[in-house]
């Protein structure tokens, strides 16, 4: 009789333990684990038997978050019914809804999380806000991303690595930055760039700045939203959207490297165009002393040399160096 009412208190011990939160790493990573693979009704269930809604791993991680970034709106909505909380932060300073816009994650999970009260101008150990996660590629995610993508179901099949994909693996990274993603597995990709086949840009950052997100915040880099736009050569629509609402169209970053001479180290006229039209200083220098039109002669796109010749560029500027490079 002793020893079954020793088991009873240790169970209601256990129980209290649970609903205070302190519950075991093991617990919690099964708990990340279903967020990311199993019905909403399993996670229920979970929930029902004492574990912690918002209990984190080592890193950081909820269940709010690796169900926004995977794209799992009716998880994320048990989640919130059951009151997580969307503002929690992991090491990195990485929210649910940094995670939902830089992966192009349903905008409805987006709205959710807003809803929820998710803040929206939040910043991550490195200054960024989710209006930059949703225009960049990721990359403010990355390290918090691969873990998600690290969690695997313990009789998920292991997959052996080719001596193709350990070279593919190697060359990742610059295979990437040029755009060439034929060789890369899915994975791969989402290593380097957890935003890499994101199709909603334009969607999640007219949502963000519905509810409020500041435009003319700069992460660590001195990078605002709409210099990520330009630099990662995000659509019209969103660039317009940024100025509509307010961007710094030529806030240059802690290089003085301004929008203008990113688009101009590249092949879109209509680009340089239209970034000049909005008042810009055209022959601002950066701090090596090069403008627009010397990184524009340097790259040799004839096009955009004329349009920013057009623009009132001054080509006496120009060195016989400038046109060789």
């Amino acid at each position: 009789m002793e020893r079954k009412d020793e088991g009873d208190k240790g169970l209601a011990l256990l129980c209290l333990l649970m609903l205070a939160g302190c519950q075991s790493e093991e617990e919690t990573s099964q708990f990340l684990l279903a967020c990311k693979y199993d019905a909403p009704a399993t996670i229920e269930a979970m929930l029902n038997n004492g574990i912690d809604v918002d209990g984190q791993d080592k890193t950081g991680l909820s269940g709010l978050m690796v169900a926004a970034a995977e794209n799992r709106r009716d998880v994320v909505a048990l989640l919130l019914k059951r009151q997580a909380k969307p503002n929690l932060q992991t090491r990195q300073g990485v929210t649910a809804l940094m995670l939902a816009a830089a992966r192009g994650s349903d905008a409805a999970i987006i709205g959710d999380l807003l809803q929820a009260g998710a803040s929206v101008n939040q910043t991550s150990v490195e200054k960024s806000t989710a209006l930059m996660s949703a225009i960049a590629d990721g990359g403010d995610v990355r390290n918090d991303y691969q873990h998600i993508l690290a969690m695997k179901k313990p009789d998920a099949p292991v997959e052996k690595e080719s001596a193709l994909d350990k070279i593919v693996g190697a060359t990742a990274a610059k295979s990437l930055a040029t755009g060439n993603r034929a060789l890369m597995t899915e994975d791969m990709a989402l290593q380097l760039a957890p935003g890499a086949f994101k199709k909603n840009v334009d969607e999640i950052v007219a949502l963000l700045i519905r509810h409020g997100a500041d435009v003319k915040a700069v992460n660590a880099s001195g990078e605002s939203a709409f210099f990520l736009a330009v630099d990662h050569a995000r659509s019209a629509e969103t660039i317009t959207t940024l100025a509509n609402a307010g961007a710094d169209t030529s806030l240059a970053d802690k290089s003085g490297t301004t929008p203008l001479m990113l688009a101009a180290a590249g092949d879109d006229p209509n680009l340089v165009l239209a970034l000049s039209a909005s008042g810009v200083e055209v022959d601002k220098p950066n701090r090596e002393g090069l403008t627009a039109l010397q990184v524009a002669a340097g790259q040799g796109s004839p096009a955009v040399i004329a349009a920013l010749v057009q623009r009132g560029a001054k080509v006496d500027q120009l060195s016989a160096n400038d046109l060789s490079r």
